[in-house]
């Protein structure tokens, strides 16, 4: 029988090329500063991953996920390479209106958030052990 090979995940943190350049308030209240990452659906938005883990790692997943389930795989990262304890920095662009609804920095202006996704990560096709970034306001940019 081959081995196991078992991982954690520790954190998921997300940076984006679009800034907000005013605070604004989401619809559930919360205050996004100036500064906030925000994935723009009107316009392609390039994104940065990082996510720690301990164990061994055959495979590491990256979704965005939105409300009702919905998703998109973004990467998979590395195939069949065995890593011990450490960090990986994925990039992926997501193109303009593909971010379910739930890197030079660009600020934005922004007048309403139209929803929220976040980016989940885990590790050796294991569903059972996710990882979830902060939320991330999806907004029409201009």
């Amino acid at each position: 029988m081959g081995s196991v090979v078992s991982a954690d995940v520790k954190s998921v943190t997300f940076t984006s090329e679009h800034t907000l350049k005013a605070p604004i308030q989401g619809t559930d209240g919360t205050t996004y500063p100036i500064g906030t990452s925000v994935i723009c659906d009107n316009w392609a938005t390039d994104i940065n991953a990082r996510v720690t883990y301990s164990g061994s790692v055959s495979k590491l997943s990256l979704q965005i996920q939105g409300a009702g389930g919905t998703y998109t795989d973004l990467v998979a990262y590395p195939y069949n390479v065995i890593d011990t304890d450490g960090v990986i920095d994925a990039s992926y662009t997501i193109g303009a209106g593909m971010s379910p609804l739930a890197i030079t920095v660009t600020p934005i202006t922004v007048t309403d958030i139209k929803g929220y996704t976040r980016l989940a990560a885990y590790a050796n096709n294991n569903m059972g052990d996710v990882v979830y970034s902060n939320i991330i306001p999806v907004v029409d940019c201009s």
